[in-house]
């Protein structure tokens, strides 16, 4: 039966599309850090996300435009058609082409995946090509895996700072604020980080700051046992923190 295909309807569609990643979460980075990609601007125009249902109204695929991370974001659910991910890149494709005249262009989108995807043969044939081996300018991800039952031990802060949970929107701004220092852009947005908040997968207490002996933002981080970010030189076992150019040659913690 041919599934119907709508655009993205707002916090009404989040659940929806967190159940289709999490039936098969092993074809997906983006698990912890989820919350926090479906809230991004991207959103700001619904025709950037896409969804497709059957015909009781549940949802199969999702597929985004993400203008922040230049990427291709999708999810296909395992009872979705054999031929779902050729509609999903045809929509990208057109999608792509339609917004060229738009904020939410783009001068090429990346689908991220491991060597081992098992889309991988089926989207490079669509007219993706790999660039993990492709000279000094190659991209890879790295996948680290730790049995969580051997944990490394506790490493101590440096004097002066301590880490602790975002304190919610009261400091949306100050987040966004060291976001930008770090990255040097402009990507991020308060409207985004608030987003991200009241979103019904966000785990606050998986939400850790650094912070100084005056309450300021050193370094932040969304750390859990799916998802790491490499985003600075701090790297950690326990927190994958953006640190601050004034507090980079400190290391917050590291592995054991």
């Amino acid at each position: 039966m041919p599934l119907v295909q709508r655009a993205f309807q707002g916090a009404v569609d989040w659940p929806d599309m967190l159940a289709v990643v999490q039936a098969q979460p092993s074809d997906h980075l983006h698990l912890i850090d989820l919350p926090y990609r479906l809230c991004s601007w991207a959103f700001d125009d619904p025709a950037n996300c896409s969804l497709w249902q059957d015909a009781n109204g549940h949802v199969l695929a999702w597929a985004v435009l993400q203008s922040p991370f230049w990427s291709l974001d999708y999810a296909i659910h395992p009872a979705a058609p054999a031929t779902m991910l050729q509609a999903v890149l045809r929509w990208a494709d057109h999608r792509a082409e339609a917004s060229r005249t738009t904020p939410f262009a783009r001068p090429m989108w990346f689908i991220n995946g491991f060597r081992s995807h098992p889309h991988a043969q089926e989207i490079e044939a669509f007219g993706f090509h790999s660039q993990a081996a492709v000279g000094a300018a190659s991209w890879t991800k790295v996948l680290f895996r730790r049995d969580a039952t051997h944990l490394p031990e506790r490493r101590p802060v440096p004097n002066g700072f301590r880490i602790r949970p975002l304190k919610g929107t009261d400091e949306v701004d100050a987040y966004v604020a060291l976001h930008r220092a770090v990255f040097q852009s402009e990507s991020m947005t308060s409207a985004w980080r608030e987003r991200t908040l009241r979103h019904p997968a966000y785990q606050p207490d998986l939400d850790l700051v650094v912070v100084d002996a005056e309450e300021q933002l050193a370094a932040n981080g969304y750390t859990g046992g799916c998802s790491w970010s490499w985003l600075g030189e701090s790297v950690a076992a326990r927190l994958s923190a953006s640190v601050e150019e004034r507090w980079r040659n400190i290391t917050v913690c590291r592995n054991g």
